[in-house]
């Protein structure tokens, strides 16, 4: 059915009808003085009121229903104010075979049966293979609230470089502008603490959606909450606008204990550059400090100003170096100890080890 009412006046007698109502976001979007989701009730309410006396209504959305039949429109009424915006992304395929499961369950299988669809049309939430299978003793009206397809301007999720960094980082936002039945130029803007940083240009001609960049570069501690928006509003605004947020932290130095011989000898970059990359995911090479398994090495004063050790298959550490290691604990150190191929597992039972490892090692 068309832009207008679903007027149900003219009926023989009872039916029993299901109003679908599309409540995805996209209903959100303003026509003219209200959004398509209010105009959507308006409409449904006025068809429930035409229908002829007797007749039975359910109502259902994207995520529930339907509910059960009720004889007295005004029930409808109060259930159809009731219904607000879903933004789970679901789609009405699945509003749509609830409907017919309904009907084809209810106590009187007999009575004439109408579903009633109320929806923007907005990027194909109807899809044609929804009703390939439809019923067809049950009439399927489909109110277009549009008439027409709705021009929509929309920005799709951002992509970060990197969401927790240093001071001194430079952070890459990635983005893309996309629309539906709408193409040309908008503006996109980076704002950050309410103030406009910088703007692009983006062009839209076909189908694809249209890439652009942006990049912060974070000076201090702290958290920065921003985000990437159209600078011109469209009917739907939901969709103009992307936040972001950006952790910036003091380095944090990790001490990668090695194995000195191993290291000299280049053994180790293959081995331990999947533990890199776990260590120190922002490439921030400020994090790692490499020291030898020498006991001298380990000590308070070595210690200093670091946060967490790891110790990757390391061997050769005495009591002298585990119980430098016990104090860096005590003191809110982290320790992460992996044993491999080269650790001797009699030097994990050390005093000083057995005290802090979390379990004995045999």
């Amino acid at each position: 059915k068309g832009p207008g009412a679903a007027e149900g006046g003219g009926k023989e007698g009872p039916v029993d009808a299901i109003f679908v109502i599309d409540n995805s976001f996209s209903m959100s979007a303003r026509l003219g003085e209200v959004t398509f989701l209010e105009e959507a009730r308006r409409r449904a309410a006025a068809a429930a009121d035409d229908l002829p006396t007797g007749s039975r209504f359910s109502l259902a959305t994207l995520g529930t229903g339907p509910t059960p039949f009720t004889l007295r429109p005004v029930e409808l009424r109060s259930e159809v104010e009731r219904v607000e915006v879903d933004w789970e992304g679901r789609t009405l395929d699945g509003a749509l075979a609830r409907a017919v499961r309904f009907l084809e369950e209810r106590d009187a299988p007999e009575r004439p049966a109408e579903v009633y669809v109320f929806c923007d049309g907005t990027r194909r939430a109807l899809r044609a293979d929804a009703v390939k299978r439809w019923p067809g003793r049950v009439t399927l009206q489909y109110v277009d609230l549009a008439g027409g397809p709705v021009a929509n301007f929309y920005l799709m999720p951002l992509d970060l470089s990197a969401s927790s960094v240093a001071p001194g980082s430079t952070v890459e936002i990635r983005g893309a502008l996309a629309a539906s039945g709408a193409s040309g130029q908008r503006v996109v803007d980076l704002v950050v603490g309410g103030a406009t940083k910088e703007s692009r240009t983006v062009e839209l001609a076909g189908e694809a959606p249209a890439r652009f960049d942006f990049s912060i570069q974070v000076e201090r501690p702290g958290t920065i909450e921003g985000e990437v928006r159209l600078r011109e509003s469209d009917p739907l605004p939901a969709d103009d606008v992307r936040y972001f947020t950006i952790d910036v932290e003091e380095s944090r130095r990790i001490v990668l204990v090695v194995d000195d011989e191993a290291y000299a000898a280049g053994r180790l970059e293959g081995k331990w550059l999947a533990l890199g990359l776990a260590l120190d995911p922002a490439g921030d090479r400020r994090r790692i400090q490499r020291i030898g398994r020498r006991p001298r090495d380990l000590t308070e004063a070595g210690l200093a100003g670091c946060k967490v050790v790891v110790l990757p298959d390391v061997g050769g550490l005495g009591e002298e170096a585990w119980a430098a290691l016990r104090r860096f604990v005590a003191a809110g150190g982290g320790l992460l100890v992996l044993p491999g191929p080269g650790t001797l597992l009699p030097e994990l039972g050390v005093p000083s080890a057995v005290e802090i490892l979390p379990a004995e090692v045999a």
